[in-house]
């Protein structure tokens, strides 16, 4: 339907081949496919071979995202990985619509994997023909985050 982007805030430890043959679709259309990492709090990839999906098929269309406190520290909640999860945003206690015509509070990495959507079709603005490449290096490397995103990787806005 001539998206550049897709928010995906859905996953789990179980791979799809199908799923997984969907965003290599995407990705052979040049569509970026931004993904929570999930919200168990556990390391994916690490010593107990956990993995979390879609973020742990490897793809290069992917951006997997954790969730930061307001103290910009990892959520204790939030999967980590300084190999699958690419970056950090705002995802404790964020404003949303709820059911029944609501409004409240909500936190996870599916709160925080829309600001990684905005900041990719920002870099789209910028005709940046590597988006998540451009998101990553305007990104502020967090040292509270070095060991659990890769990189250390923070959203930051103002970079871009």
């Amino acid at each position: 339907h001539g998206v550049d982007v897709i928010n995906y805030s859905a996953g789990g430890v179980e791979p799809s081949l199908a799923e997984k043959n969907a965003i290599d679709k995407a990705r052979e259309k040049g569509i970026v496919f931004v993904t929570a990492a999930g919200n168990d709090g556990k390391e994916i990839g690490g010593k107990e071979k956990y993995n979390y999906y879609p973020g742990s098929y490897n793809l290069s269309n992917i951006i997997s995202v954790g969730n930061t406190q307001e103290n910009l520290n990892l959520h204790p909640s939030s999967n980590y990985s300084s190999q699958y999860v690419h970056i950090a945003a705002p995802g404790d206690r964020i404003l949303s619509t709820l059911p029944f015509n609501g409004f409240g509070t909500m936190t996870g990495t599916s709160q925080a994997a829309p600001f990684v959507t905005a900041a990719i079709a920002i870099s789209r603005l910028h005709n940046s023909t590597s988006p998540i490449n451009f998101v990553l290096e305007r990104s502020s490397q967090s040292e509270s985050l070095q060991t659990k995103i890769i990189k250390g990787s923070l959203l930051n806005f103002e970079k871009l």
